[in-house]
């Protein structure tokens, strides 16, 4: 297993597609350092506002470059024509199915947590005064449920990837869904759109009014035990649905 996680961790360094994700999660912390030091923020800077403001790059980036990434990562031997040689290697496919998986998580984890050191960083920088500890811990709480539901989600994405064999087409589809479906989600039908539920989340955590969207969701009633049981039955149930896929289908 460390072998295979090794060697899906070096196909996606080699490509320009981690760099890009990266890129993007850095980059939120300091377009807004940069809109202070213009005069271009017309509110008291304060951690709340640096922290919970102008969400919509890091949300809608990162959820783009994690759709993009779970695709490249299960769609790779099909777009470079290597699925023959991966099928017919020493390791099962249920070892190679549940290392791309792993590899999503140390990616979505790397994203989120350079996002928030970025932020942070950042953040003392801009903001004069300095970060209470309860706010702080609010904040790492929100960074945590956004990489664990983020990454329920992959195994739903790894699915899409498998049945289809296109990585464009794949992200196309997911990019399409979550398009389709977001006018509704902001009805409040938060579980028509699951990629949008850990931002709903992090609107209620954080209770600032400078989040995205945040005067849509501050009518919804939020069951964390609810949500929790419907995204993990979405990434168990498209687990055991992708890898017994994944181990079946002809490769050839």
């Amino acid at each position: 297993m460390i072998n295979v996680l090794i060697t899906e961790i070096i196909k996606l360094r080699r490509s320009k597609m981690l760099i890009l994700a990266l890129l993007i999660s850095f980059i939120p912390a300091p377009i807004k350092f940069i809109q202070q030091v213009l005069g271009k923020v017309k509110t008291n800077v304060t951690w709340e506002w640096f922290l919970s403001a102008h969400q919509e790059i890091m949300v809608f980036g990162m959820l783009t470059a994690i759709i993009l990434v779970s695709c490249f990562i299960f769609g790779m031997e099909y777009q470079y024509n290597t699925v023959s040689s991966a099928f017919t290697a020493s390791v099962s496919r249920t070892e190679i199915f549940i290392g791309k998986v792993i590899t999503l998580l140390f990616v979505i984890s790397a994203l989120f947590i350079i996002s928030a050191l970025s932020h942070l960083l950042f953040g003392c920088f801009t903001v004069k005064e300095g970060l209470k500890l309860t706010f702080l811990l609010k904040y790492l709480k929100v960074v945590l449920f956004f990489i664990l539901g983020y990454f329920s989600l992959t195994s739903l994405m790894a699915f899409i990837n498998i049945i289809v064999r296109k990585y464009a087409v794949s992200a196309a589809l997911i990019l399409g869904y979550f398009m389709l479906v977001f006018p509704m989600h902001l009805k409040n039908n938060l579980f028509i759109n699951p990629f949008m539920i850990p931002t709903v989340i992090a609107s209620k955590i954080l209770g600032s009014s400078n989040y995205i969207f945040s005067d849509y969701y501050k009518d919804v009633s939020v069951s964390y035990t609810g949500i929790t049981l419907f995204l993990s039955a979405i990434f168990i149930f498209f687990l055991i649905a992708g890898m017994t896929y994944y181990k079946k289908r002809d490769a050839l």
